[in-house]
């Protein structure tokens, strides 16, 4: 899949993931809402964000490497009534669209072993 941007956005009771790819947005609903501060911390930290700071948007950018890919990850947080939401811009260095899933990308960027 082509994917250009990550979601998170958190629910009252769950996680929403979406990815857009061609486009398009494709939902991915994680039940493990409790994960969802450290993985917006981890984010905060790559990107160089205060992570003291969750009243105001934030944005920073930070790159990993994907698939022999070095990706630009454009991030930014937005408060919202259930914590902080995020939207990434994934940038491929090397071509114009990256070859990732939503999980892959998670978890080469967070860390994250099971999402």
């Amino acid at each position: 899949m082509k994917a250009s941007d990550i979601h998170i956005e958190p629910d009252d009771t769950v996680v929403r993931i979406r990815q857009r790819v061609d486009g398009v947005l494709q939902e991915h609903v994680m039940k493990e809402k409790r994960i969802t501060s450290a993985l917006v911390l981890r984010l905060k930290l790559m990107s160089g964000l205060d992570i003291s700071e969750k009243r105001i948007p934030q944005d920073g950018r930070f790159s990993v490497r994907v698939a022999n890919h070095d990706i630009d990850i454009r991030l930014s947080t937005l408060p919202t009534q259930f914590g902080e939401s995020v939207v990434m811009r994934l940038l491929d260095q090397s071509a114009a669209a990256i070859v990732l899933t939503t999980r892959a990308c998670l978890k080469k960027c967070l860390l994250v072993s099971a999402i």
